[in-house]
């Protein structure tokens, strides 16, 4: 018998909240000597016991925060600052990943613009998104989302903030049409 891994589309490793850590029986892994080194060619087990699955969890690898930004009734450009590097803005639908990162706590904060409304914030593995801490291999998700409170139609120079904007009806709204 051979073991030859197959690597499909996806990163499938093991993080290290999951619960797969440690928890195979070394009594059935012992029988296949295929079974010694992970898909990774890393040797197993790494730990107390030989992890679930294809994949052995090692706690050497660099952390990471992919922060994602989600908005509902419009669009905008938001401001984010790390603790770990450089400001960045985001705006719907858009990402920001931090690159490597050593293990350790980490905290994004974001500016939320007049007329929008943080209506979540979470962290794929359960941080507080203010204090996210990170082991080693591991990426934690900053999922971010706002709801828009008003239409933001700002006049711009010496009236911004003093004018009082209406709406008017338009000529459909009043049966009239502008054929």
């Amino acid at each position: 018998m051979s073991f030859t891994p197959i690597k499909p589309y996806g990163d499938y490793h093991i993080t290290s909240t999951s619960p797969a850590i440690d928890l195979a029986s070394g009594a059935f892994v012992a029988q296949f000597t295929e079974l010694a080194q992970d898909f990774d060619n890393e040797t197993r087990p790494n730990g107390a016991a030989h992890d679930v699955g294809a994949d052995e969890f090692y706690a050497t690898g660099f952390a990471r925060i992919i922060v994602q930004k989600a908005t509902v009734g419009g669009d905008n450009v938001f401001t984010f600052t790390p603790n770990y590097g450089a400001a960045f803005t985001l705006s719907n639908g858009q990402s920001n990943d931090s690159g490597a990162l050593a293990a350790g706590t980490y905290s994004v904060t974001e500016a939320v613009p007049a007329g929008w409304q943080q209506t979540s914030a979470t962290c794929s593995d359960g941080s507080n998104p203010g204090s996210i801490n990170l082991a080693a291999g591991e990426t934690g998700v900053l999922h971010l989302h706002q709801h828009q409170t008003r239409p933001d139609h700002r006049p711009q120079g010496d009236l911004a903030g003093r004018a009082t904007l209406r709406a008017s009806p338009s000529r459909r709204a009043m049966g009239r049409s502008s054929t």
